[in-house]
């Protein structure tokens, strides 16, 4: 456990210096800003949006397109890149075994998702409060940004084991994309596949909302959740074992 506790912290200060990670945090600010300034124009124009009109707009750009993004371009990078510089023999030198390795990594990518998930939540309730809301309404928008951390986990999985599949970071990239919008397609077209897709329950916000929480529906999206992260993580993990560096 100590061995994993250490690996762990290494790869997590590796993924936070990067310089990508500042621009991500800029990228987040510039959205929130924009959407804003968007909004108090929209005020004083006498078009009112209500707190699940902010929330649903601003959530949606979050949600289902820059934290995917930013997690398959970490993912990537900490997979794929360092087998392309050959840094990964660095790491697996250390008396760590490749599963926790492969484990620390992957964990690393979640504990950055979940810092810039906090951040644009922060973000965004301020904006809410500063544009008209109340402050119940900013800890509301809060705390469906942090509650959403556990639909974005698979994603982290997901990817890993999309990049054990391929050698190069952008073909991985690609088919981390290509995953997503074929995820996207069949959740709104076909209603009987959307039910064992872990996309489907990226909206679990709207249960903070509504008030309408029901505790099989939690169960129900927690476990295809839980789900892919096992299979995802026992396959990507089986990979990574066989992998030549």
């Amino acid at each position: 456990m100590r061995q994993f506790r250490a690996a762990l912290t290494n790869e997590f200060a590796h993924v936070m210096k990067k310089r990508k990670t500042i621009v991500f945090y800029a990228i987040d600010i510039v959205i929130v800003f924009c959407y804003g300034l968007f909004l108090v124009l929209s005020h004083s124009s006498g078009f009112s949006i209500g707190l699940a009109g902010f929330l649903g707009s601003l959530y949606t750009i979050f949600f289902y397109i820059i934290f995917p993004l930013y997690i398959f371009l970490e993912t990537m990078d900490i997979f794929t890149g360092e087998t392309t510089n050959l840094t990964i023999r660095n790491v697996l030198v250390r008396p760590v075994t490749r599963t926790k390795v492969y484990l620390a990594k992957v964990c690393a990518v979640c504990g950055f998702i979940l810092i810039q998930i906090l951040y644009a939540g922060i973000l965004s309730a301020i904006v809410s409060a500063f544009t008209g809301s109340d402050a119940g309404s900013a800890i509301i928008v809060f705390a469906a940004f942090v509650i959403t951390f556990v639909p974005m986990i698979p994603f982290v999985f997901v990817a890993a084991f999309l990049s054990q599949t391929v050698k190069n970071g952008l073909l991985g990239m690609l088919l981390c994309i290509l995953f997503l919008l074929v995820s996207y397609a069949l959740e709104a077209f076909v209603p009987v596949v959307s039910a064992f897709l872990f996309v489907r329950h990226i909206n679990l916000y709207k249960m903070i909302l509504t008030g309408n929480i029901r505790l099989y529906g939690i169960f129900s999206a927690l476990f295809i959740l839980a789900a892919y992260v096992g299979v995802t993580f026992t396959a990507g993990a089986l990979l990574f074992e066989k992998k030549e560096f």
